[in-house]
Order: C-alpha cells, then sequence, then structure tokens
C-alpha cells in the first residue's frame, strides 16, 4: 500500500516541472519611443492560460517604460490600435512588428516614427536583448541617434558606435570606475571630437547611454543621456 508521501512525490515533481517550464517560456519586456507624436493608445496582446488579453503600452518621455509581462515567449510581437467602426465594433489597425531576440527572456523594443509615419501609419521597431546574464551591472550600451558612425573611447576601450544599438560593453561592477569618455566623428577626411566627458561605472545597475544629435545645424556637439 503506498503511503501518502508516496502519492505526493510524483504530483509534486509535475507541479514543479511545469512551474520552471513556465518561467522558462515566460518573458519580460520594455519600451521606448521616439518622435513627435504621444506613443498613446499602442496595443499588444498577451496570450494567458484563460484567454488572450489586450494591453496598452505606456511610454514615458525619458526613460524605458514599466516591465511588461508574457506567459509565452513570441517569435515576433505585432502591436496595434483599436478604432471603433460605424456599428460599434472594434477594428484591429497594426502599427508595427517586432522581432523577439533570439534566446532572450527580456528584450527592449524601442519605436521610431518614421519620415512617412503620417501616410504609412507603422513604426519603425528595433529589438534588443536585454536577459539578465548580459545585461547585468556594470554593463553600458549606447543607442545612437546622431546619424553618424562615431569612434568610442571609454577608459581603454575602443570602438565604432553603429546608428542605433552598440554592442554591449561590461566593466567590473566591483569598481565602481570613473572613465574618460569621448566621441570622435570623420568629417571631410578629418576626425572631429563631439562630445567629451566621463563615465561612472554603475555597479548595481546596468546603462542605456542615448547619444542625440547636436541642437543646433552645423553644431559638431552631440548629447549623451543616461536612460533608466
Amino acid at each position: 500500500m503506498k503511503t501518502c508521501f508516496q502519492l505526493f512525490f510524483p504530483i509534486w515533481i509535475l507541479i514543479s516541472a511545469l512551474s520552471v517550464k513556465g518561467q522558462e517560456d515566460g518573458a519580460e519586456f520594455r519600451v521606448l519611443g521616439f518622435g513627435d507624436g504621444f506613443f498613446e493608445g499602442i496595443c499588444f496582446e498577451n496570450e494567458t492560460e484563460s484567454e488572450p488579453t489586450v494591453v496598452e503600452l505606456g511610454f514615458y518621455p525619458d526613460r524605458r517604460s514599466r516591465l511588461y509581462r508574457l506567459e509565452t515567449r513570441p517569435l515576433s510581437l505585432v502591436f496595434f490600435s483599436e478604432e471603433a467602426s460605424k456599428d460599434g465594433n472594434l477594428t484591429r489597425v497594426e502599427l508595427g512588428r517586432a522581432r523577439w531576440p533570439a534566446g532572450a527572456d527580456k528584450a527592449l523594443f524601442v519605436f521610431f516614427e518614421t519620415s512617412d509615419f503620417e501616410t504609412a501609419g507603422k513604426y519603425e521597431i528595433l529589438s534588443v536583448d536585454e536577459s539578465s546574464e548580459k545585461w547585468k551591472a556594470g554593463s553600458v550600451r549606447f543607442l545612437n541617434l546622431s546619424g553618424a558612425e562615431l569612434e568610442l573611447k571609454l577608459g581603454d576601450v575602443s570602438a565604432v558606435l553603429p546608428e542605433d544599438f552598440s554592442p554591449i560593453f561590461d566593466f567590473d561592477p566591483d569598481v565602481w570606475s570613473v572613465l574618460p569618455l569621448s566621441l570622435r566623428v570623420n568629417w571631410q577626411g578629418e576626425k572631429r571630437s563631439v562630445y567629451s566627458s566621463q563615465y561612472r561605472v554603475d555597479g548595481n545597475h546596468p546603462k542605456l547611454l542615448l547619444i542625440k544629435p547636436p541642437r543646433e545645424e552645423g553644431s559638431f556637439r552631440v548629447r549623451v543621456l543616461n536612460l533608466w
């Protein structure tokens, strides 16, 4: 005759396995938006165990959004708005699609209003992997919106920053170093300095640094902002 423990143990193993599988299949993401609009009414559908749920995104002008949790990890996400038709039914209008970074359990999606957004009505969406094993304390990544490739010098690190996202640069989180940071651009065969400052390694959080174009046309001074 089986004891209660013998009956309970296989059930406990099954529940634990399902719990781990759910954690492995689930995912999280944040969003950012750049453009002249307010990025309102942008939704996605989250597939839950009970029924799909429509969730509206909330954007902030100076930082990432809150975390959005997905029950299952998708290959891509479709973002849409819901518009009421004359008969009162809601119609979905696709606003853009984003590829889920392969193997990532956490992602960042960046929405851009393209030059033809007013007529096309769709966003360009970039996606990057922000999994905890890659995007961790001491790490820094650049989002280069200056419109040109830039030469980076950060402490002993030298690299070329492409337009959009750079690779992740890792520093020792236990050493809160202050490093010289400079950016240069190739202009008419010469290297022109466009930014010079210092960067403090954050031992508690990763950092995303946004590089924005100069405020004045013809200027060579870009702006660098820290986005939380």
